[in-house]
């Protein structure tokens, strides 16, 4: 393995930041995860996609975009993962609509996502 970029949080870098997901623009990634250099924290990135029907399918879409590597959005994925457990415990099909109730539930979860780009995790956190 040949180590090919450095990056470093010395004020005179003129690094750009570092994204952990190296992936074009056309990838369908909905929150990620990167590292300011400049502050030298771990911040996230948020990408809304507009739906206007919700199925099963939509919605394991959307939680399956959500890129966290390093495990700092526990609480989040936390609940993603218990509205999947509602949503096999009211065993819909793939494709069928999602009732009222359960969309207003996503739609309200779903907006609170950009409050996680007002979050930075300082690198030496947990040292």
């Amino acid at each position: 393995m040949t180590v090919h970029k450095w990056c470093f949080s010395h004020s005179n870098s003129d690094l750009p930041d570092l994204q952990f997901n190296q992936l074009s623009e056309e990838d369908n990634v909905k929150t990620s995860v990167w590292r300011n250099s400049s502050s030298d924290t771990f911040c996230f990135k948020v990408h809304i996609t507009e739906n206007l029907v919700f199925t099963k399918r939509d919605v394991f879409s959307q939680i399956a975009c959500v890129f966290d590597p390093l495990c700092l959005l526990g609480s989040v994925i936390s609940k993603t993962k218990f509205f999947i457990q509602s949503l096999w415990l009211l065993k819909i099909d793939w494709h069928e609509k999602l009732p009222a109730a359960v969309v207003n539930e996503w739609s309200t979860f779903e907006q609170s996502f950009p409050a996680l780009e007002k979050i930075k995790i300082p690198r030496f956190f947990f040292f």
